[in-house]
């Protein structure tokens, strides 16, 4: 649970099966697998009642918390918020409900260092901005082709050998008979 006037907890339905596109018609932040944290890294919530709920795209379970930052026993954490595992395709079974200004930052239970951040600022005209962004293609490597470079033009009456791009160039040449 949150502290009283930051944020409450709403139970809500419990996960979905997984699909390619998401189908909560709410703010969304995707859990993404492995170590590679969340979508979007930032939510951005109004704090009148805007809610956002967590969605586990990796093929593990996953549990998000918001550890106590005043925990007097720290050996046996306190969360103001905990999801619970998420399996996955499936949303928190709770929406977190947004009603008041607020900058938390959330955490992966078993990986502390993947970290995420919901923030509703002080305005209550604020804009919401918490909805995943699409996927960046895999670019492909289509090659290039090289040009053929031109062949340089020279004079006609130069003898191709001793050419150069400024005209035609002579080369002093010796012989000797040796015997």
């Amino acid at each position: 649970m949150l502290a009283a006037g930051v944020a409450t907890m709403v139970v809500g339905q419990s996960g979905q099966p997984a699909k390619a596109q998401i189908t909560h018609a709410g703010n969304t932040i995707e859990i993404l697998p492995g170590e590679l944290g969340f979508n979007p890294e930032v939510c951005v919530l109004n704090r009148n009642d805007e809610e956002v709920r967590f969605y586990n795209t990796d093929t593990v379970a996953r549990r998000i918390v918001v550890p106590e930052p005043f925990d007097p026993t720290p050996e046996e954490p306190d969360y103001r918020l905990d999801t619970g595992w998420i399996e996955p395709g499936a949303y928190s079974s709770s929406a977190w409900v947004v009603t008041a200004n607020m900058d938390v930052e959330y955490e992966d239970f078993d990986n502390p260092e993947l970290t995420g951040k919901i923030e509703a600022p002080l305005s209550p005209g604020a804009a919401t901005n918490c909805k995943p962004a699409p996927p960046t293609p895999t670019p492909t490597n289509t090659p290039v082709p090289t040009p053929t470079p031109t062949p340089t033009q020279y004079p006609s009456a130069c003898d191709r050998f001793f050419a150069n791009s400024r005209g035609c160039a002579v080369a002093p040449q010796v012989s000797q008979d040796e015997e």
